[in-house]
């Protein structure tokens, strides 16, 4: 039985093959946005038990057909909006926006290694003002450890408290 391998360890090889036979290597940034978008909602999940309701994922990206595209439009999808909302007010912010972007490591047809951010859409940046303008916070990030750092920061300054039953 052939092991199915991860995104990650795909990139990886990949890279490795890139240094050693000096081609051009390019990656899928959807996979890799989609893997890091995955292990921050896992560590979340692990790490606040009880927001794990207030954060979700907003289905903007990806390709539909005509109808599909239509239909979700007629429904409110926007351009532009953040890849995740945490919907947790803090002292300072009503909640958190999160971007997903990431950095993306390989080698050029030289067989030289290159690093590239991959950066927001103009319709991000002016949803990004907007929401900002309305009292949210909107972060990018780029690693597991960013977006642990950005939630763990934001929250160690929250007003909420565990509901209580009446």
């Amino acid at each position: 039985m052939k092991k199915k391998i991860t995104p990650y360890e795909y990139m990886m090889a990949a890279l490795e093959r890139g240094k050693k036979t000096g081609t051009a290597v390019r990656m899928d940034n959807g996979d890799l946005e989609h893997d890091l978008q995955c292990g921050c909602v896992k560590y979340f999940r692990a790490q606040y038990p009880q927001l794990e309701p207030l954060l979700f994922a907003v289905p903007n990206g990806g390709f539909r057909n005509k109808a599909t595209a239509g239909k979700m439009k007629a429904e409110g999808v926007r351009a532009g909006v953040s890849d995740m909302l945490l919907l947790v007010p803090n002292k300072l912010f009503h909640g958190l926006c999160l971007e997903t972007k990431i950095l993306r490591e390989f080698y050029d047809g030289n067989g030289k290694f290159q690093r590239k951010k991959s950066y927001q859409e103009p319709e991000q940046k002016e949803w990004q003002a907007a929401v900002e303008q309305q009292g949210y916070m909107y972060v990018v990030y780029r690693t597991l450890e960013e977006f642990m750092h950005i939630v763990d920061n934001y929250l160690s300054t929250t007003i909420y408290s565990k509901p209580t039953r009446i």
